[in-house]
């Protein structure tokens, strides 16, 4: 998979990242976020996830949170994928394009 940078700034002595890549999932192209933290260049630093929710993007979270700030001080990576619904050929994707459109199926605890 091929990660193209969409756009970086820095931020908080660290730097902020938005990346694009092709979802062969979905069938298209999806975002995510990424905070790196300044002590990421001399050592691992732990990674937390962020999911907001079925109508967010990558930007609700890096906008709107702030956490970046708390992240370089605790020397966090940040990752924040757009969680929002694809549409393709009539249907919400999910996971899979269900059989009914545009209603999600709840099957062993993952939309499907």
């Amino acid at each position: 998979m091929a990660l193209d940078v969409v756009s970086q700034s820095r931020c908080f002595g660290g730097t902020q990242f938005t990346y694009q890549h092709q979802s062969s999932e979905t069938g298209t192209a999806m975002r995510f976020a990424a905070f790196v933290p300044p002590r990421a260049d001399q050592r691992p630093v732990p990674v937390v996830w962020y999911l907001s929710g079925l109508t967010c993007t990558e930007e609700n979270f890096t906008v709107k949170a702030g956490a970046q700030r708390i992240a370089a001080e605790l020397g966090l990576l940040l990752i924040a994928p757009d969680t929002s619904l694809r549409l393709r050929t009539g249907c919400w994707i999910l996971r899979r394009c269900n059989a009914t459109p545009m209603v999600p199926k709840l099957q062993n605890g993952q939309l499907r």
